[in-house]
């Protein structure tokens, strides 16, 4: 048996060359090549032994993109119809070899649906007042026009004596609307 004309003709698989795969593979359980053929040899077979072989197969490869590739790879293959294989053969005769990734990027911003708001509408860009509107509407204005004080989990000045604690929060909101 040899291993490279089992590799170029698959259909030569059977039992024989079943029991010679187990064989040397009790001999040299590492060798990765002989281990993929024995795993194509008994899907092939639809053997039963598949899926133990197959698990035992993932300890020992180290590429298990083989694996898949052996297995489930044709079950994702595409096969465009005959008039998309000539289309896109023809759109390849026509474009140079050349760096495909722009073109495939335009083409992707551009089955993008846009919006009607976005188009007609000149955005303009946020400035720092509008993140003091934000700021200034979380305080609210007491009877004495003094801000509140807002309770939470901590305060801006929760460290020393709290003398000065309404002026700080007052110089904070007038600092805010001064933005």
């Amino acid at each position: 048996m040899e291993l490279t004309t089992l590799i170029k003709h698959p259909e030569r698989f059977d039992k024989e060359t079943l029991y010679d795969l187990r064989s040397l593979l009790a001999l040299h359980p590492y060798y990765q090549p002989a281990r993929l053929l024995l795993l194509k040899n008994l899907y092939l077979l639809h053997d039963a032994s598949f899926d133990e072989e197959l698990r035992r197969a993932a300890i020992y490869l180290t590429d298990r993109s083989k694996l898949f590739q052996l297995v489930e790879a044709g079950h994702y293959q595409l096969a465009p119809a005959a008039k998309e294989k000539a289309a896109v053969s023809e759109k390849r005769q026509e474009q140079p070899a050349a760096d495909r990734t722009a073109a495939l990027i335009d083409n992707f911003l551009d089955s993008i649906p846009k919006d009607e708001d976005e188009q007609s509408v000149a955005r303009r860009k946020p400035t720092p007042a509008d993140a003091a509107v934000d700021y200034v509407g979380l305080w609210t204005i007491g009877d004495n026009d003094l801000v509140e004080h807002r309770a939470g989990s901590w305060d801006w000045m929760d460290w020393g004596i709290l003398e000065d604690k309404a002026a700080i929060e007052n110089a904070w909101y007038y600092y805010a609307l001064d933005c």
